[in-house]
């Protein structure tokens, strides 16, 4: 279950010295607040969502929204909320998005080069995931390394699901006879995306 939605929180109030309320006719007894509203997922604050307010006399008590008040202090209302700004935290969730954005692609760079390095250095066990011919997706194992190619045993076994595939690297899943495939070939199908992970123990 999602839980979003929007909240409001105090972000400044003022005394109108020189208004008069329009209820008890007492001048000088004038509040108006700002508050700003945010977008929020699971409590926590994404973007600014707006700005509200109302105005409230100390003297009788009575309360207007901004769309009830009279003209003079729409006006006043007007010129608080353009003074005001929104506070850092209303963009949490924007900063932790950013955030998680830098990571994903340091993560993403570091594997990219750990790959590059284990297609250069081909170990006997790597297991390198591709997409078929099929637009599925399975294993090649390697079972000897040559000085410019590798033997691989290719799995019986595909999925249609990218993110399953290493559930297939099953030892009883791999066929005999093995294949020969180039280094060099191996680089150009990682280049392509053919080949888009190498799995090392």
């Amino acid at each position: 279950m999602i839980i979003y939605g929007t909240r409001a929180t105090h972000l400044e109030s003022k005394n109108l010295i020189g208004e008069t309320c329009p209820q008890c006719h007492k001048q000088g007894t004038i509040n108006m607040s700002i508050f700003g509203r945010y977008a929020h997922l699971f409590w926590i604050p994404f973007f600014p969502a707006g700005k509200i307010g109302f105005s409230q006399c100390t003297h009788c008590l009575h309360a207007l929204e901004v769309k009830e008040m009279p003209d003079n202090l729409k006006r006043q209302f007007q010129r608080l909320k353009a003074s005001v700004q929104y506070p850092r935290w209303h963009f949490t969730g924007l900063g932790l998005l950013a955030l998680a954005g830098v990571a994903l692609g340091i993560f993403l760079k570091e594997e990219n080069k750990a790959n590059q390095e284990y297609l250069a250095s081909p170990q006997v066990g790597d297991v390198y995931e591709y997409k078929t011919n099929t637009d599925h997706y399975s294993t090649l194992k390697v079972v000897e390394v040559k000085d410019k190619s590798v033997l691989v045993l290719e799995n019986l076994y595909e999925t249609e699901a990218r993110g399953q595939v290493h559930t297939l690297n099953k030892e009883a899943n791999y066929t005999k006879p093995a294949i020969e495939i180039s280094k060099q070939e191996l680089q150009k199908q990682y280049e392509e995306g053919k080949i888009f992970d190498v799995e090392r123990d």
